[in-house]
């Protein structure tokens, strides 16, 4: 069976230009977890792996100081409805064969480990995906650059949110 790939030069394309861009923003701590106090609110971000490498995404999240009561600030003690990720284009072609744009959270890297300059280049994007995450810090608005990290009934945990969904759909007639 053939070698894998070493996840080095993506580890060090992350370390060398997405963990500084976190920082500019006015976050401390260090990979995977990073947070910030901004006025009343506690921000997040936190950078995600897969287990054995081959891809990687970028989330935030937020919450004041009420939310939390008696822990402290965490991006796991946050709301769901708080949280987003940071996500990019991707090319796909419906089955007329139209070229469509699907925004996937997702930073994949498992083909390119072998060219440093390639995990530095998707390295890059995942930094420049972070003013999208630093808008919706401060609007609280989806875009295209974010989107929320649960997104459809039975993807939370959360009883309330999945209970809100599902009252939003009957009331739209989606049922």
């Amino acid at each position: 069976m053939a070698r894998r790939a070493s996840n080095r030069p993506m580890r060090k394309a992350i370390r060398d230009i997405v963990e500084p861009a976190i920082e500019a923003l006015g976050f401390t701590g260090k990979y995977p977890a990073w947070q910030r106090a901004f006025g009343e609110e506690f921000h997040f971000i936190e950078l995600r792996t897969d287990k054995y490498g081959g891809c990687f995404g970028i989330s935030g999240a937020w919450g004041t100081a009420k939310d939390f009561g008696d822990h402290p600030p965490s991006l796991p003690a946050t709301d769901f409805e708080h949280r987003a990720s940071i996500t990019r284009p991707i090319e796909l072609w419906t089955i007329e064969g139209e070229a469509y744009t699907h925004w996937i959270s997702a930073f994949d890297y498992q083909y390119i480990l072998g060219d440093p300059n390639e995990c530095s280049a998707l390295a890059q994007e995942a930094a420049d995906g972070l003013s999208a995450l630093k808008q919706w810090f401060a609007s609280k608005e989806f875009t295209n650059g974010v989107k929320p990290v649960f997104s459809k009934i039975g993807s939370a945990v959360n009883g309330k949110l999945i209970s809100a969904i599902a009252s939003a759909k009957a009331e739209m007639g989606l049922y």
